[in-house]
């Protein structure tokens, strides 16, 4: 096998987007970004300025993402890992010659993941699924370092797809021992396990919610209500994005 290349600096050498092949799961997600030149969250706004993972309001809806990406001439785009659940498989320079280190599609099987991406440069693989938890960001699985990432992460997301049979839970069992502790993780987990032992379940909670704004009964937008394990804190960014909407001062 030939020697990786280095990451392009020529937006010709760079994986064209393919929005059309980017599941609905990543589409509905309101935290998207641009990237231009490096793989480097930019606003998806005027003079693309650099967007912090720990800022909510520097992230915009994937459609608004996709307007800046043509408008302002970004290199592609892609989403924020915030902890609810999202995971990234990252297998960097597994791409040689346009020939597939089995070792890579070997740990893709293993972890169950089933919506594979080629990265932006075409060296490399996204694998993403559905885990909840914190790990080490280089585990080492199949004798190949990968990258795995589920929070505080800008990942770049191409629509250039390997394979697609969806966004589902991940295994995480060969990921065991590289899992990490985490006593707020542990509280907000005690925590959703009360709110489901309080209802039967997320999915059968009415999707109908309502509040009152200066005085009118406004209906809540599905996205507000999580529905699910793991959505809570997007449900809080959708519900303040609507209560701004309806009383912006």
């Amino acid at each position: 096998m030939s020697t990786a290349k280095p990451f392009p600096t020529e937006r010709q050498f760079i994986q064209p987007m393919n929005f059309d092949c980017i599941p609905h799961q990543l589409i509905r997600r309101p935290y998207w970004a641009c990237w231009h030149t490096e793989k480097i969250a930019r606003q998806a706004k005027a003079g693309l300025p650099e967007a912090l993972v720990n800022k909510y309001g520097d992230w915009a809806p994937f459609e608004v993402a996709k307007s800046a990406y043509e408008r302002f001439d970004a290199w592609g785009v892609g989403t924020l890992l915030t902890g609810d659940g999202l995971a990234v498989v990252d297998i960097d320079k597994c791409i040689h010659d346009g020939v597939i280190d089995p070792r890579a599609t070997e740990i893709l099987a293993m972890l169950n993941v089933r919506y594979v991406e080629y990265s932006p440069s075409g060296s490399g693989l996204h694998g993403w699924g559905l885990l909840n938890g914190t790990y080490s960001t280089r585990p080492v699985l199949a004798g190949l370092k990968v990258e795995f990432y589920t929070q505080k992460r800008f990942m770049t997301v191409t629509g250039q797809v390997l394979w697609d049979e969806g966004i589902h839970p991940i295994n995480g069992e060969p990921l065991r021992s590289y899992r990490k502790p985490d006593a707020s993780e542990d509280k907000e987990e005690k925590e959703d396990i009360e709110d489901m032992e309080s209802h039967s379940s997320f999915s059968s909670a009415s999707s109908l919610a309502f509040m009152m704004i200066e005085g009118k009964s406004c209906q809540l937008p599905v996205g507000c209500i999580p529905t699910g394990y793991g959505q809570r804190n997007e449900a809080i960014f959708e519900f303040a994005r609507f209560v701004k909407g309806k009383h912006p001062t």
